[in-house]
């Protein structure tokens, strides 16, 4: 996967919601599957004024978490990937609807795991 491939999933982030699950859109999809690679893109977006778009890049970075711990469609996770899964995101503690100072504070602690 390219960068402008990432680059073209995080501004249709907000395209084709499903209509019985609004917080999930193709390009939810898209970046989950992408995985790892798909992380540093999500930074932008997770800290967007915009609550819609905040709530498809947490989507999006819990699918990435879920696939680093095993996750597959049709066939859950392996044995300590679910419990794995959590922790990684309790550890991030991001969430769309959180005050701004709760979410930058999760985004530093998301882009200081990025760091190499």
């Amino acid at each position: 996967m390219t960068d402008d491939e990432i680059d073209a999933h995080i501004r249709a982030l907000d395209e084709d919601a499903d209509e019985l699950h609004s917080d999930m859109t193709p390009a939810v999809s898209a970046l989950a599957a992408i995985g790892e690679p798909a992380l540093p893109a999500l930074l932008e977006p997770l800290a967007a004024s915009d609550e819609l778009t905040r709530l498809h890049a947490q989507r999006a970075l819990e699918g990435v978490i879920y696939r680093r711990h095993g996750f597959r469609a049709g066939q859950g996770f392996p044995a300590g990937g679910e419990d794995a899964a959590r922790a990684d995101l309790l550890a991030i503690g991001y969430e769309h609807d959180a005050d701004a100072a709760s979410r930058d504070a999760a985004i530093a602690r998301l882009r200081d795991q990025l760091r190499p």
